[in-house]
């Protein structure tokens, strides 16, 4: 997959094979890595399979931030009007 405008191959790279420890990780790789994490957090609450302490531990490890999280929440997820021209 090749992306006309943004230099996107190295944040696909670091998503998907990990940083080394001796790397940074790119903002936006940590954009998605934080959007792929709450999203499996929905599918998990959905299905009742995490609970209230495991949830705090989730978001910390992603390192989450309050605003983040308070913005996710108030956001729909479930209805993407999403248009493809």
């Amino acid at each position: 997959m090749t992306f006309k405008y943004l230099s996107f191959e190295s944040v696909m790279q670091q998503f998907v094979n990990g940083v080394e420890k001796a790397d940074s990780i790119f903002l936006l790789t940590e954009v998605m890595l934080k959007n792929h994490s709450y999203s499996q957090y929905l599918s998990l609450k959905e299905h009742q399979l995490i609970e209230p302490n495991e949830i705090v531990a989730w978001f910390s490890y992603f390192k989450f931030t309050k605003t983040e999280l308070k913005t996710l929440k108030t956001s729909n997820f479930t209805n993407l009007a999403i248009q493809i021209d």
